[in-house]
């Protein structure tokens, strides 16, 4: 048997508000989902041959068969909680959003014994639940490794008939590509979207190059995002309505201290 690398696992509360979860219409592949978080590999990865997962599983449910498990990741995988994918003759299992809530320490290491699926299967589940896939990397310190995934905020079609380029997307892009030193990480949409909500799109857009400017300058920061979420924070909120109107824009400047934390 493969090594899981751990012998314990948490599963987040939040799994329970999920609406991927709760849009699945079988209770079995629900519990077959949940199941697998604690079964899988400290990359998310596990066996996906229907035979493999009754016995990895369902060991002790006899009234399972491999067929309806087969049913049950088919379902899974379309609604975007797995990716079932094929490497040479076997199948194999992903959860692309297990490493929201999992971070491995110590010793624990970003290892597997099974293949990652290929760029067409992620761009497959891009296209299948509108959002980034983002690899795992590592975060400081030696034997210390983060696994991070996709965004967990949503973003919407602007593009008829596709995925169009969001502004949440273009300056997410633009942030990695510009910034020193930025290592991708699947909180960079979230932090970015939560100054989209208060701030207008061009002032978001000037601090990442204020940013970019100075840190390639002087190389002082080295939490990116954690410094670019700051920088945002400095920023007051525009009022946008073109008067001027005092309550109106203490108004927007409390709901911005509030969701934000800025002084």
């Amino acid at each position: 048997m493969a090594s899981r690398n751990c012998q314990g696992r948490p599963v987040s509360w939040a799994i329970c508000l999920s609406e991927q979860v709760a849009d699945v219409d079988d209770p079995w592949a629900k519990l077959l989902f949940t199941w697998m978080i604690p079964t899988v590999d400290n990359c998310g990865r596990m066996e996906g041959e229907p035979y493999q997962v009754k016995g990895l599983v369902f060991p002790l449910e006899p009234t399972v068969s491999p067929e309806q498990v087969a049913a049950m990741l088919q379902k899974l995988h379309d609604r975007g909680l797995i990716i079932w994918y094929q490497h040479g003759r076997l199948r194999y299992i992903y959860l692309p959003r297990f490493q929201r809530h999992q971070k491995l320490v110590g010793n624990m290491r970003a290892t597997s014994d099974f293949p990652e699926p290929s760029s067409e299967d992620i761009e497959a589940w891009n296209t299948r639940t509108n959002a980034v896939h983002t690899t795992y990397v590592p975060e400081s310190g030696p034997g210390i490794y983060a696994v991070s995934t996709e965004v967990e905020v949503e973003v919407e079609v602007e593009e008829e008939g596709g995925l169009g380029e969001t502004p949440l997307r273009r300056l997410v892009s633009l942030a990695r590509t510009t910034i020193p030193d930025w290592k991708p990480n699947g909180k960079d949409e979230a932090t970015i979207a939560a100054a989209l909500t208060v701030l207008p799109e061009h002032d978001v857009e000037r601090v990442i190059h204020q940013l970019a400017i100075h840190q390639a300058a002087n190389g002082k920061y080295k939490d990116m995002r954690g410094t670019l979420a700051n920088w945002l924070k400095r920023e007051k909120p525009t009022v946008q309505t073109g008067a001027a109107n005092d309550a109106r824009e203490e108004a927007i400047w409390a709901e911005y201290r509030e969701k934000t934390g800025a002084a």
